[in-house]
């Protein structure tokens, strides 16, 4: 089962240089409850089902426990774990290049 935590990070935070992949991904089918991604990270492909997300439950982060106590960093604006409007099948419809300025995902459409 995966645990997902997400977060919005604070605006002009400078991430230091560190290794990367390169991640491609699309939402070919999404509907009530249910969404399908395909990710290409690297020379790597991915096929994922995801149904709902689990009761309670961006900047990313994969927790065991869903009770886990989260130590934010300070360059953490907020989690938004569970705002709809942030999810990566909303995003890929409504990305953050076409917000308007203070608009979250999901207000205007």
């Amino acid at each position: 089962m995966e645990i997902e935590r997400k977060y919005l990070v604070r605006p002009n935070f400078s991430v230091p240089s560190v290794p990367s992949v390169r991640i491609i991904q699309g939402y070919p089918a999404s509907g009530e409850g249910v969404s399908v991604r395909v990710r290409l990270a690297g020379a790597a492909g991915f096929l994922t089902l995801k149904g709902p997300p689990a009761p309670g439950g961006v900047c990313r982060e994969e927790f065991d426990d869903p009770h886990e106590t989260v130590h934010a960093p300070p360059w953490i604006l907020r989690e938004v774990t569970g705002d709809d409007r942030y999810a990566n099948r909303r995003l890929a419809l409504h990305p953050y290049a076409l917000w308007a300025p203070g608009e979250p995902p999901g207000t205007s459409m």
